[in-house]
């Protein structure tokens, strides 16, 4: 009976590890699916815009959309137009930190055409979109078309402005899982020996 209750109890803590920390499991490779026409891409995203990257600083915001072990980057745009989703002057969106986790690899001082997704209230993009630097996205540009200039008048903010803001939130949730289990696993073991 006693080796019943000991298999069922590591049979439970593998479960609710794999169910707890699946999300955050490494991943070491890019693999996506190539993304479809612009129209159908700006439906998709919560954000399409042209602007210049001004700043870029390392971030490590783990989620289940970004692993606390991908390191990520926080690229402040400075936004010139936009076609949805967007109407202020400047804005920052979140990416792996490299192309082998899917991560698009801004650079400071460039100008692209940003497809971004919304994602714990942060605008998110990857190298998976259709997001490129200016001179490679002519095709995209025009099918788009023109685009609503942004001017620091109009300007209204729904989403992170500076780089400055960003935190480092992510590996609280699985640090406080793994407790959770560690102490879980500790009361069941001691009940069980007070039995016997």
């Amino acid at each position: 009976m006693k080796k019943k209750m000991v298999l069922l109890l590591l049979l439970i803590v593998t479960f609710v590890s794999v169910f707890f920390y699946a999300p955050f499991m490494k991943s070491y490779a890019c693999s996506c699916v190539p993304p479809g026409a612009p129209v159908e891409e700006m439906k998709e995203s919560s954000a399409v815009f042209l602007g210049k990257v001004t700043e870029i600083a390392n971030k490590d915001r783990g989620s289940l959309t970004f692993p606390p072990d991908i390191e990520q980057v926080a690229v402040q745009f400075e936004v010139e137009k936009s076609w949805k989703g967007l109407n202020q002057k400047e804005v920052v969106v979140y990416t792996a930190s490299n192309s082998a986790s899917c991560g698009f690899e801004f650079e400071v001082g460039r100008e692209y055409l940003v497809y971004a997704s919304e994602g714990e209230g942060n605008l998110q993009t990857s190298y998976c979109t259709r997001t490129a630097q200016l001179e490679m996205a002519d095709e995209d540009i025009a099918e788009l078309g023109e685009g609503k200039q942004i001017t620091e008048k109009e300007a209204k903010t729904k989403y992170e402005t500076s780089v400055e803001n960003s935190g480092n939130t992510g590996v609280i949730y699985p640090v406080a899982v793994g407790i959770g289990i560690l102490l879980l696993t500790g009361i069941v073991f001691f009940r069980m020996k007070r039995k016997h």
